[in-house]
């Protein structure tokens, strides 16, 4: 892996996408296009620290968008990341069941609905846009729309090209992978 572009992973916050949890195969891919990446990737790693969601939310969201595109790279790369922000084992495995808003805080519960609708209306509905505006201030709002749009991004990536999960991460069945 070039030596910039691992420079740039570790200045992610965390360490859910650190070490053994890097997602070094969607990179490879990735590399291939190396002058429109590596300004990607600064920008993705600068975004997580600039980001007025917090991390929690922040992992809530990709793991949704993660479900959503049936997407085992982004789903199995931000189970640990979401485990370290306070998401519980119980919590990830309800992202997968649909929108039981019931079991999440009104303003997780608003941030969910305008993820799904940001995947499958392509835009988000004016009542959950009211709502939405009653939880988040306008750069949240943004970033809300932001992060989306990059997890779309990564997971179109990642189905697209067959991106295979790398050793010991788990795919959104749970099973962790082994070859």
């Amino acid at each position: 892996m070039h030596q910039d572009w691992v420079n740039t992973i570790d200045k992610l916050p965390g360490e859910g996408l650190k070490g053994r949890f890097a997602p070094v195969n969607v990179l490879g891919v990735l590399m291939n296009s190396p002058k429109n990446f590596g300004s990607f990737l600064e920008y993705w790693v600068s975004s997580k620290h600039e980001m007025k969601l917090i991390a929690r939310e922040q992992e809530l969201i990709i793991l949704r968008v993660g479900y959503l595109y049936q997407c085992d790279y982004v789903w199995g790369h931000h189970v640990p990341p979401a485990l370290e922000s306070g998401l519980s084992r119980v919590e990830i495995e309800q992202i997968k069941q649909g929108l039981d808003l019931s079991k999440w805080s009104d303003r997780e519960s608003v941030l969910l609905v305008a993820t799904d609708e940001l995947v499958n209306l392509k835009n988000i509905s004016e009542d959950t846009w009211f709502k939405l505006l009653n939880h988040l201030d306008s750069h949240q709002a943004v970033d809300l729309v932001m992060l989306v749009t990059q997890y779309i991004f990564f997971a179109l990536v990642n189905n697209s090209f067959r991106v295979e999960l790398e050793d010991g991460i788990e795919d959104i069945t749970g099973n962790k992978i082994t070859r």
